[in-house]
């Protein structure tokens, strides 16, 4: 569990790092919007990894105020779905636009 939420946090850190030291946001968001649109960005992160079923580390998070996009890959449709369905459920969640890829499967 702590394992998973340092990754969690790592997942979380690494942009706003990045953010800060670009001297802000290029979408000009206050630091509350900032700050909620990090925090959404958590929580679909966090549901997407406590699912057994979604492989929540290949899959990338990204929201802006309420509007979740999803990226990334799945090994099947249904992994894809499931993904959706999980942020659409999360509190603050407005709209979701799921653009992750099913890999092809080898025969």
């Amino acid at each position: 569990m702590k394992a998973k939420l340092f990754v969690i946090l790592g997942l979380i850190a690494l942009p706003v790092v990045a953010t800060v030291a670009m001297g802000g946001h290029p979408r000009q968001e206050t630091a509350g919007q900032y700050v909620d649109n990090s925090v959404l960005t958590l929580k679909v992160k966090s549901k997407l990894l406590a699912d057994p079923m979604v492989k929540g580390l290949a899959i990338s998070v990204s929201s802006y105020k309420g509007q979740v996009k999803l990226g990334g890959f799945a090994d099947n449709w249904q992994e894809k779905q499931k993904a959706g369905m999980l942020a659409k459920q999360v509190e603050g969640v407005t709209g979701v636009t799921n653009n992750i890829v099913v890999k092809k499967m080898h025969r």
